[in-house]
């Protein structure tokens, strides 16, 4: 078996029915997904069983933790070459020959892609998140803010050794753990800071069917900056001076914005609840943030899954 697909899902029963059929539809014969299902229900069993795919391994877990369902599926992959992308996605036809042609350089033992939005509408008020759009691929060295330099957990790959080397995700960051989210950027970011190679190859391509109103994306912001503040606090209490400078960015950020709060307070000047409250809603998932960073720095080794 040359490639395992991981994919965690949780309650989309038909956004992952689409993602397997477009897996299923590549043109690549030599791989497996591995699904690992943390739903309430057998909706997402029945959705399955509909596509009647032997290169599907189905595997039903009664926690809600998507790192620790991620870290499951890696011990039961045959793979030599782990391929992570999320339930609502759908990959390119020449997804897996793309991602496997990348793996042919040596000294690559990680690939990241293109990740656009699925039906993509022009309304001002909708929006998809974890999109990354750049023409030219480019092989990354250096640890960076991943959303603008190195690419998402949707559309990743990484030789299964490397997760053997130096550890699995962390189960403390990402959706249904304490952290939020952000174990895909913790990932990326370790496997930078142990000196291996990642290369973005912008013909491994996914669309992502996520679309959310203003108020959906901003919800869903809270709990990206939770993990991010964790991820990146983390790493820069592990002393790497490049999560220092993100961390540095958001405090400039937050104080910005407390200072914008009480001039339009001491000027009379109106202020929009809704936005207020948002912000202060925001202050304290970066609070959470921090803590989850300060606690787990001090208890989980850089190289080691919690």
């Amino acid at each position: 078996m040359k490639i395992s697909v991981i994919i965690a899902t949780y309650n989309r029963p038909n956004k992952i029915k689409l993602c397997l059929r477009s897996i299923i539809s590549n043109h690549f014969y030599s791989y497996e997904i591995v699904v690992i299902d943390q739903s309430n229900d057998y909706q997402t069993k029945k959705e399955i069983n509909k596509l009647k795919s032997r290169k599907i391994k189905y595997i039903t877990v009664n926690y809600k933790n998507k790192s620790k369902a991620l870290n499951l599926a890696i011990k039961n992959a045959l793979g030599k070459i782990l391929v992570f992308t999320d339930d609502d996605c759908i990959v390119d036809k020449n997804w897996l020959k793309e991602i496997n042609n990348s793996f042919k350089s040596k000294h690559i033992t990680g690939v990241t892609g293109k990740s656009l939005p699925y039906n993509q509408r022009k309304d001002i008020d909708i929006f998809c998140p974890a999109i990354f759009n750049y023409k030219n691929g480019r092989i990354i060295n250096k640890a960076s803010y991943h959303a603008t330099s190195i690419g998402f957990g949707n559309n990743m790959a990484f030789k299964k050794k490397v997760f053997e080397k130096i550890g699995y995700f962390k189960e403390w960051l990402g959706p249904g753990s304490v952290g939020c989210a952000a174990e895909d950027a913790n990932f990326l970011l370790r496997t930078l800071v142990f000196g291996y190679k990642i290369m973005y190859n912008p013909k491994v391509i996914i669309f992502h069917n996520n679309l959310l109103s203003k108020d959906d994306f901003r919800k869903k912001l809270l709990g990206y900056k939770c993990g991010e503040v964790a991820c990146y606090g983390y790493l820069a209490l592990k002393g790497h001076n490049f999560a220092n400078d993100i961390i540095s960015k958001n405090i400039k950020s937050l104080k910005e914005k407390v200072k914008i709060y009480l001039n339009s307070v001491l000027e009379f000047k109106k202020i929009s609840l809704k936005d207020f409250y948002y912000d202060v809603k925001e202050l304290f998932y970066i609070i959470r943030g921090f803590i989850i960073a300060f606690y787990f720095a001090k208890k989980d080794p850089l190289g080691h899954s919690c």
